[in-house]
């Protein structure tokens, strides 16, 4: 069998040229053959300048999609995101545009948001994180800073420039050597001092794993402490677990509230009062709105004055008349201040108690006739007898008659 044609070759070669010029194009172009996969997202950006369709989509440096189309709404580029399925992204995520490389290529940098919350659904938007940098405006930036140092730059080279620079900078670099000689004829002489610094900051140094430890310790004690609290061990563990001590601050609250409640309402009240006393209702707001009570009021007052005077008067006058008892002026006075008839009154009453031990004794005759029964007796018999006699006294002759008989005999 010969070998192939030349012809044959030739198109072999050509074939296999398409085919790889046609690699390269969807490579390099960024081409996407057949039916796009997975799901859309759209994100709203400032400018999409940089951005072709194609563009890489990335998270993490990780190409994760492309940008299918890119298009203008309310002066602002709504790019459509194309993303494979098992890509999620969640409601805070955040669409950025960053450079590729320093040629100025760029691409679309996703951050996937916060997982846990709702997750984006496809066809929803994704926010815009910070603006993208615009380029132009950089570089308009740089040339004005590279201006200003030029203006400032300038004057320096007239001022150094020339035989009268030299000797300025020349005058600068003597100034320098100078005050370097001064530093080291400081450390020199304070060789000693420095040392004593570097050994205390060496000292610290070497305490730091001790004051970790510390720290390290304290920390646990701490988580301790919280685990204790969470267990319901302690005072703070009771009053962050213990439900009955809950209910009873509730009940301590709801308690309060009442009392306010009702505080509130008594202020209430308080205030319709004083409305009434201010409008003159009431005994109080008669109190304090009537002149003619007023008056009455007035009037008493001065009686009352009146009456406190004389009351003065009084005392004054008690206090007169106390005086000349102390002195001993007076009927009064002499009772008090006469030792004599004070004598004369504790005979008499001496006396009087001789008579009253006689009597119950049943000495003399008031004696006899308290003790003695005969006695007693006897009177009661003739008293009897004396009855009789003035019954028939009475049948004899007219009362009238008695009465003048008894009379004359009483007279």
């Amino acid at each position: 069998m010969g070998g192939l044609k030349t012809e044959v070759k030739v198109g072999i070669f050509v074939v296999l040229g398409i085919i790889f010029l046609t690699y390269m194009t969807v490579n390099i172009e960024k081409i996407q053959v057949g039916k796009e996969r997975g799901y859309n997202i759209y994100a709203i950006m400032d400018s999409a300048q940089g951005l072709v369709k194609n563009t890489s989509v990335k998270t993490a440096g990780v190409e994760i999609g492309r940008i299918t189309d890119i298009s203008l709404t309310d002066k602002k580029a709504r790019l459509t995101i194309n993303l494979p399925h098992h890509i999620k992204l969640w409601r805070d995520a955040k669409a950025y545009i960053k450079m590729e490389s320093l040629l100025g290529e760029k691409f679309l940098e996703i951050d996937p948001g916060s997982p846990g919350i709702t997750e984006l659904k496809p066809g929803e938007e994704i926010q815009q994180g910070a603006p993208p940098p615009d380029i132009d405006k950089v570089i308009v930036q740089l040339n004005s800073i590279a201006s200003d140092i030029k203006t400032i730059t300038q004057p320096l080279s007239e001022a150094l420039g020339g035989k009268e620079g030299k000797e300025s900078i020349r005058s600068i670099v003597d100034n320098i050597k100078e005050a370097s000689t001064g530093f080291n004829n400081i450390f020199k002489g304070n060789d000693e001092k420095i040392g004593r610094i570097v050994t205390n900051v060496e000292k610290f140094t070497n305490d730091l794993p001790t004051l970790s430890k510390d720290t390290r310790e304290l920390i646990v004690s701490l988580s301790d402490i919280s685990k204790k609290m969470e267990r319901g061990e302690g005072t703070l563990g009771k009053l962050m677990t213990d439900e009955a001590l809950y209910d009873q601050t509730k009940a301590t609250l709801l308690d309060m509230r009442a009392t306010f409640t009702n505080t509130k309402d008594i202020l209430a009240n308080l205030n319709k009062m004083a409305e009434d006393i201010r409008v003159g209702k009431g005994t109080m707001g008669k109190l304090m709105t009537d002149d003619a009570l007023y008056d009455q009021t007035k009037a008493t007052l001065s009686d009352m004055r009146a009456t406190f005077t004389n009351t003065k008067d009084i005392l004054d006058n008690l206090n007169r008349i106390a005086e000349d008892v102390r002195g001993g002026k007076g009927t009064l006075g002499k009772l008090m201040a006469d030792d004599s008839l004070y004598n004369q009154a504790r005979e008499t009453v001496e006396s009087l108690n001789k008579i009253a031990q006689k009597i119950e004794k049943g000495e003399g005759t008031l004696g006899k006739i308290v003790n003695d029964e005969t006695l007693y007796v006897e009177a009661k018999k003739a008293l009897k007898g004396i009855t009789k006699s003035t019954e028939g006294i009475e049948e004899q002759m007219p009362i009238s008659t008695l009465s003048v008989v008894i009379g004359t005999v009483v007279r």
